[in-house]
C-alpha cells in the first residue's frame, strides 16, 4: 500500500514515465505517435476527464520546446499535430464544459475585448490571415482553460492528475536536464543548430570547440533539454514558484522531493545566464513570501523557517555575487552581457536593455504609424515579404520581446487600455475569489513576458507557462477551496456531507437528510 503522503509521487513518477516513452515513440514514428496523445486528449475531454485531458494538452506544447536533437520536428506531420491537436484538444473541453454548470473560473473573461479589438486592428494589419489564424489558436486556448477547468474544486481526482502532470513534467526538465550538463552536443543544442545554419560544418566545430573549452560561454548557451535558453530560464523559474507553492500550501510541509526540485533549479536558472531568469526567481520568493503565505497562512513554524530560508538564500546569493565578482568579474559580464568589460563603454541601465533594444524600437516604431489600432496581432513587416500577398498561411515566427511595448505596437493605444483593463480585472477577480496562487502565479507569468513575450503565443513555451502557472494556480486553489469546504461541511452536518467528493463516508445516500440541523448527533 502505497502511503497517502506519497500518493502524489508515485502519480507523478507514473506520469514522467508515461511523457518519456510517448517522446521515444514520436520521435521513432516521426512524430506521427503525437496523434495518438491528441486522440487521447480529445476522448478524455469528451468523458470529462479533464486532468488528463489537460495534461495531454500541456504534454504537447511541451514536445514543442524539447531539444531538437532529441525531438526532432521533422516532417510536416509535426506542425498540423503542434498547431490542431491542441486546439482540437481545447475545443472538445469548450464542448463538454457547456454541458456543466458552475462560476467557479479562472477569471480570463476579460480578455475578450482585448480580442475585439486585436480582431479590429489586424484587418488592415502587416498579414491579416496569420493574425486571424493566431486570434482564432489562442481564443481556443484561453477558452478551453477557461471552461475546461471550471468547478475544479469538486473534481478532486482532475486537480491531483494536474497537479501530478506538473511534478512530472517539471522533474523531467530539472533532472534530465542535469543529466545532459556532460553532453553540451545535447544540452546547448541551439548554438550549434545556429551555427551549422549559418555558418556550415565547420564553423559548428569551431563553436563546438569554445562550447567545451569556455565554461563562461558554455552556461551563457545552457537549455538542458529544452530548446533555448530562453524557454528554460521562463519555464524553470515559475517551476520553482509552482512547486514551492504546492509544497507550502497543499502538502504543508516541507518534502524532501519537493526540496530537491528546488535545489536543482536554482543551479539551472544560474546557468542559463538569463537575467530574465533572476528577476522571475526573485519576484517569486518575494510574491510568495510577502502576499501569498499572508494571505492564505500556513504553520507558523513553518511561515518562520522559510522566511529564515529566504534570508538564508538571499545571504548565500549575496556572498556567491561578491566572491564571483571579486574572482573574474562573473556578475559584470553576465548583467553587460559581454566578455569583454574593457572595450564596453555602455552605461549599465543601457547595458541591461541593449538585448531588448531593438525589439522595442520596433514596436514603438509599429506605433507611431498607427496610434490608435497598431499593426496587427502579433505580425511582423517581414511577414509581407516571408509569403506572396493573399497565401494562406497559419503562422509564422514571431519576436517582440516585451510585452507592454508589443501590445502596444499590434493593437495601439485602445488595444493597450483594454489589455490594462483585462490584468487589472483578473488580479482583483482573483482576489475577491481567494484565489491567491492563481494571482501569484499570474503575476509571474506577467514578470516572464517582460523579457520574453509569450503571453500569445500557446503553441510552445507561451502554452506551457499558460498551463503551469494559471492552471496550475487554479489547481492549487481548488485544493484549497474544497478543503475549506469540507471543513464548514463537516462543522454544520457533523458527521459530513456524502455529496462532498472530498468526504467519502458509509452513512448512505440519507445522511445530509438525517443530521439535524444543528451538525450534531
Amino acid at each position: 500500500m502505497v502511503k497517502e503522503e506519497n500518493r502524489i509521487y508515485v502519480q507523478a513518477a507514473k506520469i514522467m514515465a508515461m511523457m518519456v516513452v510517448s517522446m521515444v515513440l514520436a520521435r521513432f514514428s516521426a512524430g506521427f505517435f503525437l496523434g495518438v496523445i491528441v486522440l487521447a486528449g480529445m476522448w478524455c475531454a469528451f468523458t470529462e476527464k479533464f486532468g488528463w485531458a489537460i495534461a495531454c494538452y500541456l504534454f504537447l506544447t511541451f514536445c514543442v520546446t524539447i531539444n531538437p536533437l532529441l525531438l526532432p520536428p521533422n516532417g510536416v506531420q509535426w506542425s498540423i499535430l503542434y498547431r490542431f491537436g491542441p486546439l482540437s484538444i481545447a475545443f472538445i473541453l469548450i464542448i463538454s464544459a457547456m454541458r456543466r454548470h458552475g462560476n467557479h473560473r479562472i477569471p480570463l473573461g476579460g480578455i475578450i475585448p482585448f480580442l475585439v479589438v486585436a480582431c479590429i486592428s489586424s484587418v488592415n494589419g502587416w498579414f491579416p490571415s496569420i493574425s486571424y489564424m493566431k486570434l482564432i489558436n489562442y481564443s481556443g486556448f484561453i477558452a478551453g482553460l477557461w471552461l475546461g477547468t471550471q468547478n475544479l474544486h469538486k473534481r478532486p481526482e482532475d486537480m491531483f492528475i494536474v497537479r501530478a502532470t506538473m511534478l512530472a513534467m517539471i522533474g523531467i526538465i530539472v533532472y534530465f536536464s542535469i543529466a545532459f550538463i556532460p553532453y553540451p552536443a545535447v544540452s546547448f543544442a541551439t548554438g550549434l543548430r545556429h551555427a551549422i545554419a549559418y555558418g556550415g560544418v565547420e564553423y559548428a566545430n569551431e563553436v563546438a570547440k569554445e562550447i567545451t573549452g569556455d565554461s563562461s560561454y558554455a552556461s551563457s548557451l545552457f537549455c538542458g533539454i529544452l530548446s533555448h535558453s530562453q524557454a528554460m530560464s521562463p519555464i524553470a523559474g515559475l517551476a520553482f514558484a509552482f512547486v514551492t507553492c504546492d509544497m507550502l500550501f497543499v502538502e504543508k510541509r516541507f518534502r524532501i522531493p519537493h526540496l530537491i526540485t528546488l535545489m536543482c533549479l536554482v543551479p539551472i536558472l544560474f546557468m542559463t545566464r538569463s537575467r530574465l531568469a533572476f528577476m522571475i526567481l526573485l519576484a517569486s520568493l518575494i510574491i510568495i513570501n510577502f502576499y501569498t503565505v499572508r494571505k492564505i497562512g500556513v504553520n507558523r513554524r513553518v511561515k518562520q523557517a522559510m522566511t529564515n530560508g529566504m534570508m538564508a538564500f538571499t545571504g548565500l546569493i549575496i556572498i556567491f555575487a561578491i566572491v564571483m565578482e571579486v574572482k573574474d568579474h562573473s556578475i559584470s559580464r553576465w548583467l553587460r552581457k559581454t566578455d569583454d568589460l574593457g572595450g564596453d563603454t555602455r552605461g549599465l541601465k543601457e547595458a541591461l536593455t541593449s538585448s531588448r533594444e531593438g525589439v522595442m524600437e520596433y514596436s514603438l516604431w509599429e506605433f507611431r504609424r498607427n496610434p490608435v489600432f497598431g499593426q496587427g496581432f502579433q505580425v511582423m513587416q517581414e511577414h509581407q515579404y516571408m509569403f506572396k500577398k493573399g497565401e494562406m498561411v497559419f503562422s509564422a515566427p514571431i519576436e517582440k520581446g516585451v510585452l507592454p511595448v508589443m501590445v502596444l505596437g499590434e493593437t495601439g493605444v485602445v488595444g493597450s487600455i483594454f489589455f490594462a483593463f483585462f490584468v487589472i480585472s483578473f488580479l482583483v477577480a482573483a482576489s475577491s475569489r481567494k484565489l491567491y496562487i492563481t494571482l501569484t502565479m499570474f503575476l509571474l507569468l506577467l514578470v516572464s513576458n517582460m523579457g520574453e513575450a509569450t503571453f500569445f503565443s500557446p503553441g510552445g513555451v507561451g502554452g506551457v507557462l499558460y498551463i503551469m502557472s494559471i492552471v496550475g494556480g487554479f489547481a492549487l486553489d481548488s485544493v484549497l477551496k474544497g478543503e475549506k469546504i469540507r471543513r464548514e461541511r463537516e462543522m454544520f452536518y457533523g458527521l459530513g456531507d456524502p455529496y462532498d467528493p472530498f468526504m467519502q463516508n458509509d452513512w448512505g445516500h440519507n445522511a445530509r437528510l438525517a443530521a439535524p440541523r444543528g451538525g450534531r448527533w
